[in-house]
């Protein structure tokens, strides 16, 4: 009979191969030593820590997804492969919060220059290295390394108020810490290489190499490309985001690496399974920018909820009248900084007019595209589930989705909505 992987058990395999990581992955600093002493499970301070991380939250996401679909015999296995997508995760949420502020007011300053600069870098050398090229992640961000000890990393965050706390217990030096993020870089290109080593020889192997290369790739279109058509908006949004990565590399852990589903190659070799992953990161892209309140509504109901935006906004800026839980993911990007799908025409629209008409036509059109994706993914993994004879693979994509829908469904100041993956 299947097993739940507890998520007691994947959090412990998780703080202990971060813990590994630390010692093998990361250069010495403040920072490594900022980590050592939040995952340390005897520190008065190790949960606060391992929450604002990502840590938590990574981990219900991975024992959500594998919930009833491994036998006793295999947990411990599982938990251990699991445990190291959830390390490199944990340092790409450092290494993405370098992008808060680079969409949007204030990302023509010079500060946020270099912090493009230093992204991009950054993902330039990533798809290098996950290509199998390239010196170590140390040498071929070497030359970055001054760059990016100018740059801030508890104020490149959602949380850098918890931080402050959390060093101020430790009595640590602020200072030291916050620019350090140049060992969590190395530390990240690193551990993404595991994650592609222990896919490696599984179906869906290159399926996992090739979409961090594209995610890296996507961030970097989003970084550079002045104009993005809607059509292009949706595929390097489903890009940019770790879904195809992420959801196989789950599949690759569960349906071979732990228990093989019998036809699962042939189903990515001919596309069955890429084609349901893509659908899958349109969606959780979608739910990420937009979330499942505005995404769901009718377009009555949504024109409706708009009114009320156009008459705030009337009397302030467009991030203050974007106010309630159904707004919260286009408030979240718009006070951040961050890139997002639907409020690309309104940041280039000439005039606080012009923007609220963008967002109202964009929403329309990406609900529209939600509703015709999700459709496409039931049926997609419906027919999956018949080719194979096993409905773990379709129910661990599901899952992801659901996930996400839920996560995204919370205001992200709060912990329920904590998410950067």
């Amino acid at each position: 009979m299947a097993r739940n992987i507890s998520i007691d058990a994947l959090r412990t395999a998780t703080v202990d191969a971060l813990r590994d990581s630390l010692r093998r992955q990361m250069p010495a600093g403040p920072l490594r030593d900022y980590f050592r002493s939040g995952l340390d499970p005897a520190w008065p301070g190790h949960r606060d820590f391992t929450r604002v991380i990502g840590l938590d939250q990574l981990v219900r996401l991975y024992a959500a997804l594998v919930a009833g679909l491994v036998d006793p015999p295999l947990v411990a296995k599982a938990a251990d492969l699991l445990a190291r997508l959830a390390v490199y995760q944990t340092y790409e949420i450092i290494s993405d919060n370098l992008g808060l502020g680079l969409s949007g007011a204030g990302s023509e300053t010079a500060a946020a220059a270099g912090r493009r600069r230093l992204v991009r870098s950054f993902n330039a050398a990533m798809t290098v290295r996950l290509r199998g090229r390239g010196r170590s992640a140390a040498v071929i961000l070497g030359p970055e390394r001054r760059r990016a000890g100018r740059i801030s990393t508890l104020a490149q965050t959602l949380a850098e108020g918890t931080h402050r706390g959390l060093l101020d217990r430790l009595a640590a030096p602020p200072g030291a810490v916050e620019r350090d993020v140049w060992p969590a870089l190395v530390a990240n290109m690193e551990a993404a290489l595991d994650v592609v080593a222990t896919a490696a020889g599984t179906p869906l192997g290159a399926v996992v190499r090739d979409g961090l290369v594209e995610r890296y790739r996507a961030v970097d279109r989003t970084l550079t490309a002045r104009h993005l058509p809607r059509l292009e908006l949706a595929l390097v949004g489903a890009r940019s985001a770790l879904v195809v990565p992420t959801v196989g590399y789950t599949l690759a852990v569960v349906a071979d690496l732990v228990d093989p589903v019998p036809g699962l190659a042939d189903a990515v070799a001919d596309g069955d399974l890429p084609d349901a992953l893509y659908d899958a990161a349109l969606l959780c892209r979608l739910l990420n920018d937009v979330g499942p309140g505005l995404l769901r509504l009718g377009r009555d109901a949504r024109r409706n909820a708009m009114r009320r935006v156009r008459a705030e906004a009337g009397r302030g800026d467009l991030a203050a009248a974007l106010t309630g839980t159904r707004f919260t993911r286009l408030a979240k990007d718009l006070t951040h900084g961050e890139f997002n799908v639907c409020l690309y025409g309104a940041r280039r629209a000439a005039g606080p007019a012009a923007a609220l008409a963008a967002l109202e036509s964009d929403l329309d059109h990406f609900a529209g595209l939600y509703a015709l994706h999700r459709a496409r993914l039931t049926e997609a993994l419906a027919r999956l589930t018949a080719r194979l004879g096993d409905p773990r693979p379709a129910t661990v994509v599901d899952r992801f989705v659901r996930f996400q829908a839920r996560l995204y469904a919370n205001p992200y100041q709060g912990a329920a909505g904590e998410y950067a993956i």
